[in-house]
């Protein structure tokens, strides 16, 4: 299979015309070529990172997208021309790539939400199903703003995941270099004194000596496993394969099983801020939730076409907290359930942020008890047979 790359170009036209788009190809001169062949000139093509072939946009590159829109759209200007504006006004290859191909979607006679759609992965699951049900209640400026929000409170929660995870980061990395220092460099120096104990040595000494001749005997095989290994995190291509990346995924996968309820939370209310039907509403934002619990958001809307009430809905599927049917029930008896989904939200972000406060309170500290236990099974390891030898010696 041939290898390519996607290009996103700009060009003249034989009549001065300035056209843009993106292209496939299997290098930047190759593209150019093809450019040519279709008569453009005083072409500018730009690589569209790997990356995202594989991932999604992080919240920042989502933020500024929208805010693109929003700026564009409040102005005045008809979405048909909205995204063509967009790709002059951005200096982001990626967000010039997006609105072309969203340009292009569009004049082709696509919905909103097709047209988002045919970018995958760039856009999650959630971010496409809030698109499809704005772009059918018609109410597009409010209903990005309202996304805009959302998006903003995830990058303010992901900031500060970051930070508490800065910290064990650097420490993990120290230990590791240490290690590797003491491993390479230390142990060699008190090889002849291990050689005096013969198969006495500390079962930790054993496995540092060990591995000490292994680095120096097989260093090329070593520097190799430490290539593949660095590959591995930093090429896109073969991340996916990686396998310390794949539980890293795994474990997001389980917290989203627990952001699940948050999000429902959010898709309600911006759905029902965007004045879709209840009925309507219920099932879109099951689809915002992860593959495993949204079956318990569908069972909501069965409760409800039923006739169940909404807080009747909630009690009886028991996923959901507590919080849902006593903060909705007052808001249904009142008439302002979109005022209680909103509530529901505050409460549960509330909640998280507590989460987080017992989180970095927690790692700091268990981060040093680590670093400190692997300081002393590394002194440990070296010194233990020195220690005996003095004793035997006196």
């Amino acid at each position: 299979m041939k290898y390519t790359s996607t290009f996103y170009w700009e060009a003249l036209t034989l009549d001065s015309a300035t056209k843009s788009g993106s292209i496939e190809s299997s290098s930047r001169f190759h593209a150019i070529r093809q450019l040519r062949n279709h008569g453009f000139y005083k072409i500018k093509v730009d690589q569209i990172p790997r990356k995202y072939k594989y991932s999604s946009l992080n919240e920042n590159e989502i933020l500024s997208l929208l805010n693109s829109l929003l700026l564009l759209l409040k102005a005045g200007i008809p979405l048909s021309e909205v995204f063509e504006l967009a790709v002059k006004e951005n200096r982001s290859v990626i967000q010039k790539y997006i609105f072309s191909r969203l340009s292009e979607s569009l004049r082709r006679g696509s919905s909103l939400k097709e047209s988002f759609s045919a970018l995958k992965p760039l856009f999650s699951p959630f971010f496409l199903s809030m698109i499809g049900t704005i772009d059918k209640s018609g109410k597009l400026i409010q209903g990005l703003e309202s996304l805009s929000r959302y998006y903003s409170k995830k990058q303010a929660r992901s900031r500060e995941i970051q930070r508490i995870l800065r910290y064990p980061k650097i420490v993990i990395a120290v230990a590791l270099l240490l290690t590797i220092g003491v491993i390479v460099f230390i142990i060699p120096m008190f090889e002849n004194i291990y050689l005096l104990f013969g198969n006495d040595l500390p079962f930790l000494t054993k496995i540092m000596v060990k591995l000490s001749t292994i680095t120096r005997e097989y260093s090329l095989i070593v520097l190799g496993c430490g290539g593949v290994g660095i590959a591995l995190f930093l090429l896109p291509a073969v991340r996916p394969y990686n396998p310390v990346l794949r539980l890293v995924q795994k474990v997001r996968e389980r917290f989203q099983n627990y952001e699940d309820p948050f999000l429902y939370s959010e898709a309600m209310r911006l759905l029902l801020d965007n004045g879709i039907p209840l009925s309507t509403a219920t099932g879109e934002a099951a689809k915002s939730m992860s593959d495993k619990n949204r079956k318990y958001g569908d069972m909501v809307s069965q409760y409800l076409e039923k006739g169940y009430s909404l807080t009747r809905a909630f009690k009886s599927v028991k996923w959901f907290p507590s919080s849902y049917y006593r903060l909705i029930s007052s808001a249904e008896k009142a008439g302002v359930v979109v005022t209680g989904f909103e509530q529901i939200g505050l409460y549960l972000e509330q909640k998280r942020e507590e989460q987080f406060g017992r989180w970095n309170k927690i790692i700091e500290p268990a981060t040093m008890i680590i670093l400190g236990c692997i300081i002393m099974v590394i002194l440990l390891s070296i010194y233990l047979p020195i220690f005996d030898l003095g004793n035997r010696i006196g």
